[in-house]
């Protein structure tokens, strides 16, 4: 309804928003894009006013400033106080859990944790993979003002090292209030570099090195880790960081990593992640149900489109980045699989 005005509460996003005025959740990039002056989609506070408008035909929503909180609309578990944030990863990861024993040669799941509490992450953690036996773990690129690879996160990844666990990245917007605007959907560039960010920090710090048995699985290709391999080589030329990467160099301790190929799709991107990639280690991703389109189906066929037009593989490595990488990576649902034959 033109007009419409939303004050927003805790826990509201642009994609909550978008379902309730435009029918369709798919909307909010579209939204987004014609707001210039909301810098980042999780940059709406509590207080504020949203203005349904329409512009030749185009929904827009005015941003009119209110009263700001202390907590910032994000999609990650920690939405307020921690306590709040340890149930509600409860109560994903055992949703998660009785989704995959109902249907176990359909679904797998990595568990959530509440961070940025290490310790309440390390429990949860030991929870997700020793009592619900998930397949593994999710983390975000980052989380508050933390990075992957922060010191102060060594005591979770102690935990996961212990369990030999999967760990599944995934990116972030950056959400740093001093950020000049840009005027294009943040997706187009922020989610990549925070995965680049990460994958610095992690080297630089030395975690991949100090805690070996973490199987990392990267987002997009890695980023734009592999455009910038050579600037990253200079780690190389550091002793206190050489001495902690797994090979001694850069270049081994990425060939340890595992990289899906959501939203890479096209040969320059497939030809540079090939060039840092164990061929073994790279997944098939589509970044279902994130979508650039309103209709998420259409990124779906457009990967796989991009994927099979691309002539860097032979058949027994695209075989691989099909299906069998992630069955050896996951080992619970390629048993389930095979047991339903």
């Amino acid at each position: 309804v033109p007009g419409a005005q939303h004050p927003v509460e805790r826990g509201d996003t642009l994609w909550d928003l978008s379902q309730r005025y435009l029918g369709s959740p798919w909307y909010w990039p579209k939204v987004w894009s014609y707001n210039p002056e909301i810098a980042n989609p999780h940059w709406i506070y509590p207080g504020d006013v949203l203005v349904l408008t329409y512009v030749n035909g185009q929904p827009r929503l005015t941003l009119e400033k209110g009263r700001q909180g202390d907590v910032r609309l994000s999609p990650q578990v920690r939405m307020s106080d921690i306590d709040k944030a340890i149930a509600i990863a409860r109560e994903c990861n055992e949703g998660s859990a009785k989704m995959v024993a109902d249907r176990p040669h359909q679904f797998g799941a990595f568990g959530l944790l509440p961070l940025p509490d290490v310790q309440a992450a390390a429990k949860e953690a030991a929870y997700a993979l020793d009592t619900l036996k998930l397949d593994g773990i999710c983390l975000l690129t980052h989380t508050d003002k933390r990075h992957l690879g922060h010191p102060d996160e060594d005591e979770l990844y102690a935990e996961l090292d212990k369990r030999k666990a999967v760990v599944f990245v995934h990116p972030l917007r950056n959400q740093a209030k001093n950020m000049p605007a840009y005027s294009y959907p943040a997706g187009m560039t922020e989610l990549v570099l925070d995965t680049t960010r990460a994958i610095h920090n992690l080297l630089w710090n030395g975690t991949f090195g100090k805690f070996p048995n973490i199987k990392w699985i990267m987002p997009h290709g890695g980023g734009t880790i592999p455009f910038l391999i050579y600037r990253i080589s200079a780690m190389d030329n550091h002793p206190k960081v050489q001495a902690k990467l797994p090979g001694g160099s850069v270049k081994s301790a990425l060939r340890g990593l595992w990289y899906d190929v959501a939203e890479i799709n096209d040969t320059a991107p497939l030809k540079a992640l090939m060039e840092i990639a164990d061929p073994s280690r790279v997944l098939f991703g589509s970044d279902y149900p994130f979508s650039r389109h309103t209709n998420p189906e259409q990124d779906v066929r457009d990967t796989i489109k991009g994927f099979e037009a691309f002539g860097g593989w032979d058949a027994a490595t695209r075989l691989g980045i099909e299906h069998d990488n992630a069955l050896k990576l996951l080992p619970r649902l390629a048993q389930a699989i095979a047991k339903k034959g």
